[in-house]
């Protein structure tokens, strides 16, 4: 079992994206992911998810949001390869990337920019 305990958004890239709008709207999205654990307490560690969004007319985003997590169990090797890190972890962090993204988009006077949900059950991430 995880919790999250804490989050920060460590950069991010607005552009404008010039290229012709898809006929059928879709946002290409990339999410990769940095592992780092803590050397001072093996039940904290942190996720680096790396988010590349584009949306063809609109905008591309480029986001680095760190997310802190706390587990039951021990942070080891095997932890670290785990379901638990790679579908539960992103599971908990997705709906915060999405919306900051969305939100930020919308503020800064893009528009509306909808992000496909993601189950990360189906579809686990890989870690680095």
């Amino acid at each position: 079992m995880i919790t999250l305990q804490n989050r920060q958004v460590q950069n991010l890239s607005l552009e404008k994206n010039h290229k012709e709008k898809n006929k059928d709207n879709k946002v290409k999205t990339n999410i990769s992911s940095q592992l780092f654990t803590n050397v001072k307490d093996n039940s904290l560690f942190r996720v680096r998810y790396v988010v590349k969004i584009t949306a063809n007319g609109y905008v591309d985003v480029d986001l680095s949001y760190d997310f802190d997590f706390k587990t039951t169990d021990i942070v080891d090797e095997e932890f670290t390869k785990s379901l638990v890190v790679r579908s539960e972890a992103p599971s908990l962090a997705y709906p915060y990337i999405k919306t900051y993204i969305e939100s930020v988009c919308q503020l800064s006077g893009y528009g509306t920019l909808n992000l496909p949900y993601a189950d990360f059950t189906k579809e686990p991430l890989d870690m680095k």
